[in-house]
């Protein structure tokens, strides 16, 4: 025989209670939400922006300019 665990009367004697029945979940009609894509690690560094390095100039067209400069100078 099964008895109450907090007061010992014995469970025969008690009335049934109602069980409320389960209802289905509600049909929605949206699309269902989805996550942002996430971008490849390859693809993010791709798109990332970066300063270009600065060409340096030639090492002859400082010499033509002190040529220039000298002959400048001579006809001064």
């Amino acid at each position: 025989m099964l008895a109450c665990a907090s007061c010992g009367a014995p469970l025969s004697q008690f009335k049934a209670l109602r069980v409320e029945e389960a209802r289905p979940a509600a049909v929605t009609h949206q699309r269902p939400q989805r996550g942002r894509a996430t971008i490849p690690v390859k693809a993010a560094k791709r798109h990332q922006s970066y300063a270009k390095p600065r060409k340096r100039k030639p090492w002859y067209r400082d010499l033509l300019e002190e040529a220039f400069d000298f002959v400048e100078d001579i006809f001064d």
